[in-house]
């Protein structure tokens, strides 16, 4: 997640800033899922609170991919 922290934004789809809140019930997430999203709400995080997934670099997600695929020997 911090390789695209300066993807991220620390605003709302209104441009007000992000507070933090309640954690929201975590059941469908996967552990890498659930590890990202606590890290957000995390009080003692100084970074942004938003993760724009629309700008992290298309290499960045097909290295990714390929990676997922690698492992699991696709």
């Amino acid at each position: 997640m911090h390789r695209h922290d300066f993807r991220d934004t620390g605003l709302d789809q209104h441009g007000r800033s992000l507070q933090l809140g309640e954690p929201r019930p975590l059941g469908r997430l996967r552990d890498d899922e659930r590890a990202a999203y606590l890290r957000v709400i995390d009080a003692e995080r100084t970074g942004h609170r938003r993760i724009e997934q629309e700008r992290i670099p298309l290499d960045r997600v097909l290295e990714a991919v390929d990676a997922v695929r690698m492992a699991a020997g696709l």
